[in-house]
């Protein structure tokens, strides 16, 4: 089996299959009436006049208040979520318009200014620096790692801005997008460890308490990711002293019971390789052969099977002085979802390994 497996990829003889994220949760709030099988209002617990409206053919959120969905979304289990929707910053007095997008949150307001008590944060804003942010709130704690950003956009009051989120078990990450003039700015990070238990999304707009602002949202979209997650517990190894990373898979519920095989490559992610109508994003080089020709040599587990989870783990174990030559080099690293056959259900991102000195 083991060697069907890998004679297929070493081949890139990959079947072609068809896999469509899962919508879980979706609303244009074109009825002008709030579904409460969606959504729930929680004012109760901020200062000011806080207060959500469904009114001309959108979701107007004032002074604080939130827009919680009935249902908990956990990222664990779910394999990912993806959250795509529109948002408009309408007055502009002060610049203290922010937008606060929550996932993995109780959805209780605390504290003297009524900010949520837990999840993870994504927010961006018309006057901060960087414009696009997540955080973890600790109460209880979400912890991260390492964040990054990429593009320029500069928000203004009055354009409509789309946005799209991507929370896994161990990464996020945050788009905010100008469909007219195709500025961006991404946000992303790794999750360390994660104590919540309760995962409601939240929708807010965090300004002045007693303000008089409003924001805009729209065509809110709650999907499945259309494949799993990957995160490492170390971003770079010492080449002289050797060490290792222990790679997190997360496929989710839906890919349980299956076999996961991880692959690396040491010359990049772009193009990758074409996996039907997916991309595995990772360039065959000699690494990349070398992975997929012996599973299990220098990554311990890396051809396994899923837990009823979905989950996994892997562990690349570099002993001192073996990778001397490349120094300097990044390792990456993805996993494919394969049945028998085999068949390929599912690609992950792909995650960055520094070889230092």
């Amino acid at each position: 089996m083991h060697n069907t497996i890998t004679l297929t990829l070493a081949a890139v003889a990959i079947a072609t299959f068809s896999l469509h994220a899962q919508v879980l949760l979706q609303d244009n709030f074109n009825d002008n009436k709030l579904d409460g099988t969606k959504w729930r209002v929680v004012t109760k617990g901020i200062p000011g006049k806080p207060a959500v409206y469904e009114r001309n053919k959108r979701i107007e959120l004032v002074n604080r208040g939130y827009l919680v969905s009935q249902k908990q979304f956990d990222p664990s289990k779910i394999g990912g979520i993806r959250i795509t929707g529109k948002w408009t910053f309408v007055k502009s007095s002060g610049d203290f318009d922010i937008m606060r997008i929550v996932t993995r949150s109780d959805a209780t307001p605390s504290g003297r200014y009524g900010e949520v008590r837990s999840g993870l944060v994504f927010t961006t804003s018309l006057s901060y620096s960087p414009k696009s942010f997540i955080a973890g709130i600790s109460n209880p704690g979400i912890k991260v790692g390492s964040r990054t950003w990429t593009g320029s956009l500069k928000s203004q009051v009055g354009r409509v801005y789309h946005f799209e989120i991507l929370d896994t078990r161990c990464f996020a990450r945050f788009t905010i997008t100008d469909p007219v003039t195709k500025a961006f700015t991404t946000a992303s990070v790794s999750i360390i460890q994660d104590a919540t238990t309760t995962k409601h999304i939240v929708f807010y707009n965090r300004e002045r308490i007693f303000g008089d602002k409003v924001a805009y949202l729209d065509d809110v979209v709650v999907s499945r990711v259309a494949g799993g997650s990957l995160c490492a517990t170390t971003s770079a190894i010492s080449v002289a002293s050797g060490g290792s990373a222990t790679f997190l898979i997360s496929a989710g519920q839906s890919h349980a019971r299956k076999f996961y095989l991880l692959l690396g490559s040491m010359s990049g992610t772009t193009p990758g390789v074409r996996v039907g109508s997916l991309t595995l994003p990772l360039n065959p080089d000699s690494y990349f052969a070398y992975t997929a020709g012996d599973p299990g040599g220098l990554i311990r587990g890396s051809l396994g099977i899923l837990d009823l989870q979905g989950r996994g783990s892997a562990k690349l174990v570099l002993p001192p002085k073996l990778a001397t030559p490349f120094v300097g080099r990044t390792l990456n690293h993805a996993y494919l979802v394969l049945r028998l056959g085999p068949q390929f259900d599912s690609v992950s991102n792909a995650v960055p390994l520094k070889l230092v000195k």
